[in-house]
């Protein structure tokens, strides 16, 4: 169950109510999870485009905030990163930021300047954004070969519009 859920205790919870009820001690899930984890980063080692960004998308329920953010700054990095993908990390990165404000909103987040936390993310965001706007957007073919994305607009314009959007 814990494998199947990508170790992500919001799919557990709304697939096996019963997991629970287990009581599989946290040691056992940390070692399952790291496992989860390095079999993810290996699978985005060695992807492109849209299997890159399903394997990002399912990196981020199970990663811990501060190194997801981490690791989509070292992703946007990548030079051989097409345009696209990295829209995508940026939204991806934009709703982990969505999701800070709300724990600092409410006391929950464990940084010792937590505003100053999420704003350095906010303007990275802003840098990466500036930086798609001012250039092709180039497109891996897997994204336009997706049975999901064939009726996406993939036109410049329209990434435009979606990087403005972030």
């Amino acid at each position: 169950m814990f494998f199947e859920c990508q170790g992500s205790m919001m799919h557990l919870d709304r697939e096996f109510p019963q997991y629970r009820g287990y009581k599989i001690s946290p040691e056992t899930e940390k070692i399952w999870k790291e496992e989860i984890i390095s079999k993810i980063l290996l699978e985005i080692k060695y992807q492109t485009g849209i299997e890159r960004t399903n394997s990002l998308s399912k990196l981020s329920n199970i990663y811990e905030s501060d190194a997801m953010i981490q690791f989509l700054y070292d992703h946007l990095e990548m030079s051989n990163l097409d345009g696209y993908s990295k829209i995508v990390c940026l939204e991806i990165l934009k709703k982990m930021m969505q999701s800070l404000n709300i724990m600092n909103k409410y006391n929950k987040l464990n940084q010792p300047d937590a505003k100053t936390y999420v704003q350095a993310i906010k303007d990275k965001i802003n840098l990466y954004k500036n930086n798609l706007s001012h250039q092709q957007i180039t497109i891996d073919e897997t994204y336009k070969d997706s049975y999901l994305l064939k009726y996406y607009d993939f036109s410049q314009e329209n990434l435009k519009k979606r990087i403005e959007q972030i």
